[in-house]
């Protein structure tokens, strides 16, 4: 299983110092295969689905319990406005984007007063 890359950024890093400490391993991981198309409702209920015949991917992508840097890597990449690469855990590259807001929650803080965040980033795959 290779790492995630994500605009560039190698998410490697793990808690006990291995790897990049601003780019954490996500413990969560998510690729939904989304059909494209839209389910039209007639008046009397009656479902009717227009297909695109295409399928896209929807990653979701969590940290549990990341340190900041890492949050504030995560946070740096939910805010860009254009698309960009993702590297898939398959190694596929695939370009996305993000459509959604990120919620960093804070999680815990140290006897260092380091804290900890859950971060959950979505990527559309375009």
């Amino acid at each position: 299983m290779s790492n995630l890359v994500i605009n560039g950024t190698t998410f490697n890093g793990t808690p006990s110092g291995a790897g990049s400490a601003s780019a954490w391993k996500p413990t969560g991981y998510t690729a939904r295969e989304q059909k494209v198309g839209a389910t039209l409702v007639a008046a009397d209920g009656t479902r009717n689905r227009v297909e695109r015949a295409v399928n896209k991917r929807v990653y979701e992508i969590r940290w549990e319990k990341c340190n900041l840097a890492t949050m504030q890597t995560v946070r740096t990449i939910a805010r860009l406005t254009t698309t960009f690469t993702l590297v898939d855990f398959e190694g596929a590259s695939v370009t996305v984007q993000t459509e959604d807001e990120l919620a960093p929650e804070w999680a815990q803080e140290d006897t260092a007063g380091a804290s900890y965040w859950n971060v959950t980033l979505t990527l559309y795959e375009r």
